[in-house]
């Protein structure tokens, strides 16, 4: 075993293995010291608590790390794999955001904040690459707490709402409820 992170808190939410025995772990820290590889896609803390995403190989030596997160509150929650390739699987991950400036940071972030906190869905390659990121949300606190990806390779995310209000960036697309029942959804 080994410790891993920084000066101040970190926590692990989200862990994964892949078909090597690859280990791929998640959270949110506010360490400004936390290790991050040289690939990194973010490599320093953006200002308050951040995510982190970390590769570890089958014995445990890391492979890539990096932050995740802008001017605010950013959390990952949730870690899955998508192995619809499976020479080049793709890391998919589901958490929070309450950053405003995520978009300028990183130029695969393509929407802006819609709320006090959004769903972040952002994709990765193995290697540690951002695919791209999207963010959904109402007006209100807007979290995903899990994402899987099916044996058909369809991402499936649960999370809770308090928006009441539907934006853009927030499509209600049918299911079991198809209206708001109090803060919490």
């Amino acid at each position: 075993s080994e410790y891993y992170g920084g000066s101040d808190f970190e926590y692990v939410k989200g862990i994964v293995t892949d078909q090597n025995g690859g280990i791929y772990v998640c959270g949110y820290t506010q360490s400004t010291d936390f290790r991050v590889t040289s690939s990194a896609i973010q490599k320093s803390n953006n200002g308050g608590t951040d995510g982190f995403v970390m590769r570890f190989d089958a014995f445990g030596s890391v492979i890539w790390s990096s932050y995740f997160g802008g001017d605010n509150y950013d959390a990952l929650y949730s870690i899955s794999i998508d192995s619809s390739s499976l020479r080049q699987p793709k890391i998919i991950l589901c958490g929070t955001t309450q950053s405003t400036n995520l978009q300028n940071l990183h130029t695969f972030v393509s929407d802006t904040l819609s709320g006090n906190s959004d769903i972040v869905l952002l994709s990765l390659s193995n290697d540690g690459i951002a695919n791209w990121a999207k963010l959904y949300g109402g007006l209100n606190l807007d979290e995903a707490t899990a994402v899987c990806v099916d044996r058909d390779n369809h991402l499936i995310m649960t999370g809770f709402t308090g928006s009441d209000v539907i934006t853009s960036h927030f499509p209600l697309l049918g299911g079991f409820q198809s209206t708001f029942g109090g803060y919490g959804d």
